[in-house]
């Protein structure tokens, strides 16, 4: 792996939850209000052309990184996205050689939580059970009045 490719991936973000009416250009104007980016993508369906709700957004400066997390929570297209600092791919493999057979991590659905229930909240209540390293709302689609359906955790 090159320096430049690990400069590259320094500044670079997955957002998540993306509402289907963000376009790549919208996704673009509103992060750069935190710096300059060098490249933004919106995945999309390759078959409908349709979003598929996630995208990367790729900083100059890393430092920008920093300012867009210690900016939470983002809305963009009235809808809350998730934007998070992606691992470098070079820390991508040391981290998969040291995942043997007894470094597994475990994830599990939780459903049924009140309304008031945040991702704070589930994720205190668990750490009891093991170190939470992510929490992922699950939006109801169907139901707008209802702000969520459960969450995924990963230990």
């Amino acid at each position: 792996m090159t320096g430049a490719n690990s400069d590259e991936d320094a500044g670079k973000m997955f957002i998540g939850g993306v509402s289907r009416e963000t376009t790549e250009e919208t996704m673009k104007q509103y992060f750069e209000k935190y710096g300059a980016v060098k490249d933004c993508i919106l995945m999309t369906d390759k078959t409908t052309g349709n979003s598929r709700g996630f995208g990367f957004v790729t900083y100059s400066n890393p430092s920008s990184v920093d300012d867009v997390m210690s900016s939470c929570p983002h809305t963009l297209d009235n809808k809350i996205i998730d934007p998070k600092k992606c691992t470098p791919r070079h820390m991508q493999q040391k981290k998969n050689y040291s995942n043997n057979q007894f470094n597994k991590t475990h994830k599990i659905f939780v459903g049924g939580l009140s309304m008031d229930a945040s991702e704070d909240d589930v994720s205190t209540y668990f750490t009891k059970y093991g170190v939470v390293t992510e929490v992922v709302l699950v939006a109801d689609k169907n139901d707008s009045s209802r702000p969520h359906k459960g969450m995924f955790l990963v230990f």
